[in-house]
């Protein structure tokens, strides 16, 4: 059936004959459960969430409360914040970045579960031994081991405005899908603390990991969008953050990696508390400087074979070379190497693509790879370690370093 909501002008697809809320995306969608861990919080080893054994601590379902959550055909003006409304506009979100991706790059997905703002309580023993809890809210966390997108309870919202109402954010959750699917490997590494968005411990130094998938995410996004940032930066700090086309954070200051910000990344030490100023220490602020830069790439480098690149477009050459990237990098070696290496991966696949583009313009090929390499250097000071490979007759020559796919 078809369900026409209020303020949106195209249809969700949902499946009646269901017991739970399904479109051709989402397999089930649940509403109202409690999820508990308990866990001892080592500051010598960061803000994570351990068990006894240095182990992250992991949820578990505590009762019956909520259930799978049903829509009916002849209610469609659920009041706003209700568990019905949230789970019907993500899901329209949810349908129409699967349908960018589809169009995009010719593959699809496969399903995930819908949560609508459960409760997950984390009870844990503070530095005087005494039992504490908090809970998870106002966030949207895509879980990859249980392919499953959790929609926390907002509390607050953002100036009157659910995170669940953004259809770039809900892109961003279903990139995040989208980069786990096939790969079981990395959707059970990165969810070692539970959950995609959370600092992982010590012995799965992947943060750098977590930044390129951060970034890809919101490059995603902005294209999903069409290059219109207006919906983002309508959220107040990180919003302006966020905007790919902006190459200043809300504070003035350039979206650019230095040997410093990249210190204070691997330290894992907060450079602001204030929601105006770029925290160094966040994934998702080091994935918005990806982002950013990645974007004046692949525009420059489709314009210089003179495409004219729909957000489509553009999204699947960085599709493609993104992924060939994320399935070249190895479970092992020094997170501080990491990026590094991702960065001149992505430089390659780059080069690959100009070099088969302009095989038969070798002037053309050298100015063109030079200028690309020069933009890395600019996004990227000390990191991308670009250097163009020589040319004979049009054809780039692989290195013995250069990474295989």
């Amino acid at each position: 059936m078809q369900v026409y909501l209020t303020d949106y002008a195209q249809p969700l697809h949902l499946d009646a004959t269901q017991q739970s809320l399904r479109t051709p995306l989402i397999d089930n969608t649940f509403y109202g459960q409690t999820y508990q861990r308990r866990c001892h919080f080592y500051r010598q080893r960061g803000n994570y969430c351990l068990d006894r054994d240095f182990r992250p601590a992991q949820w578990s379902k505590v009762n019956a409360s909520g259930g799978m959550l049903r829509i009916c055909a002849t209610e469609q003006d659920y009041p706003r914040e209700s568990f019905e409304h949230v789970a019907l506009v993500t899901a329209l979100h949810l349908q129409k970045a699967q349908r960018f991706f589809v169009n995009s790059t010719g593959q699809d997905v496969p399903s995930m579960s819908l949560l609508v703002m459960p409760f997950f309580r984390t009870i844990y023993t503070d530095k005087k031994g005494e039992l504490q809890q908090r809970l998870m809210y106002r966030n949207i966390v895509y879980y990859p081991a249980s392919k499953s997108l959790t929609v926390l309870p907002d509390h607050d919202n953002f100036h009157g405005r659910g995170l669940w109402e953004s259809p770039f954010i809900i892109a961003h959750e279903f990139a995040h899908h989208a980069q786990f699917a096939g790969r079981p490997k990395w959707a059970t590494t990165l969810a070692a603390d539970g959950g995609h968005h959370h600092r992982l411990p010590d012995n799965v130094p992947k943060r750098s990991l977590e930044a390129f998938l951060e970034g890809w995410a919101d490059l995603y996004a902005f294209y999903a969008e069409g290059e219109n940032p207006s919906d983002i930066i309508s959220y107040p700090c990180f919003g302006y953050n966020r905007d790919i086309a902006n190459p200043v954070f809300a504070d003035r200051s350039p979206k650019t990696i230095t040997p410093d910000i990249m210190a204070g990344f691997y330290a894992g030490t907060a450079t602001s508390s204030s929601c105006v100023r770029p925290n160094f220490s966040d994934t998702h602020t080091i994935g918005a400087v990806l982002a950013h830069h990645l974007h004046r790439i692949v525009s420059f480098v489709l314009h210089s074979w003179d495409e004219t690149p729909s957000p489509a477009v553009k999204y699947r050459y960085v599709h493609g070379w993104l992924s060939r990237v994320f399935d070249q990098v190895e479970d092992k070696g020094s997170d501080k190497d990491l990026l590094r290496t991702i960065i001149a991966a992505i430089f390659r696949a780059i080069e690959r693509e100009l070099a088969q583009r302009l095989s038969e313009e070798a002037v053309a090929l050298e100015r063109t790879t030079a200028q690309v390499c020069a933009l890395f250097e600019a996004g990227f000071p000390t990191l991308s370690g670009c250097q163009p490979r020589e040319t004979s007759g049009g054809a780039s020559r692989e290195g013995p370093g250069d990474a295989q796919h």
